[in-house]
């Protein structure tokens, strides 16, 4: 990925950018443990920052890679904490996307079940 090739260490918006999109990528892909690690070090990127938006981004990144994995319960889990930090911000557009995502049965479980289906047998 270019933005990972380039971007300055300390810049926080291209690092949690690259490192969440790529572990999500690798998560749907079936590299699930290789995608959630680079997520969640997307979310730690953020941490380092008060950018609440890119807090939530981060957590909805680490959400899709743990549904990818099948972790339902973690991707729940992450999108909540995502949705708290968009209403906190005033965001009821993304909080409204994280919600949903974290619903039983709703996106979360949704998007684990499409992906599973896409990953091939081994």
């Amino acid at each position: 990925m270019f933005c990972e090739e380039v971007a300055a260490p300390s810049d926080v918006s291209s690092q949690y950018l690259w490192r969440g999109i790529k572990g999500k990528l690798l998560a749907r892909d079936g590299d699930h443990d290789q995608g959630i690690t680079l997520s969640r070090s997307a979310v730690d990127q953020t941490r380092t920052s008060d950018d609440l938006e890119a807090q939530g981004n981060a957590l909805l990144f680490l959400a899709e890679a743990q549904a990818a994995a099948g972790r339902e319960d973690d991707a729940a889990r992450s999108a909540a904490e995502a949705r708290a930090l968009f209403e906190a911000k005033g965001n009821i557009v993304s909080a409204a996307r994280a919600a949903a995502f974290a619903l039983p049965g709703g996106v979360a479980s949704t998007h684990a079940r499409r992906t599973r289906r896409k990953t091939p047998a081994v």
